[in-house]
């Protein structure tokens, strides 16, 4: 995402983050402000493969929520890394987006595989 997206697609990650952080601080379902999230992520990337893959990014995140939406921990944690990961697409930074964004989606297997 970070070597072809433009201004127009950060602003499209950055609503959709305050929309996941407004309903995890209000202690609501955010499954689909999540999905949004990553979507908007996917979308930036204008990759054609990218596109394709977002259904299945999409069940990935509501079976997670579906298993991890009693623990608020979980839900504070998924923030953070979303704040991490925007931050560095945001800054250029295309390594620390690809490290964080790994360290997510490792972080969602690991929550999801021990419960």
């Amino acid at each position: 995402a970070v070597k072809r997206c433009d201004l127009a697609a950060i602003e499209v990650i950055e609503k959709a983050y305050e929309e996941v952080e407004v309903l995890i601080k209000a202690g609501k379902n955010h499954t689909l402000a999540d999905i949004k999230f990553h979507n908007a992520i996917a979308k930036a990337t204008n990759n054609p493969i990218m596109e394709r893959i977002i259904p299945i990014i999409n069940n990935g995140i509501e079976g997670g929520y579906s298993k991890t939406k009693d623990n608020p921990e979980v839900s504070e944690v998924v923030l953070e890394q979303h704040a991490t990961i925007m931050q560095f697409i945001k800054d250029g930074d295309a390594y620390g987006a690809k490290e964080a964004m790994e360290r997510h989606i490792m972080y969602g297997l690991n929550r999801c595989k021990n419960l």
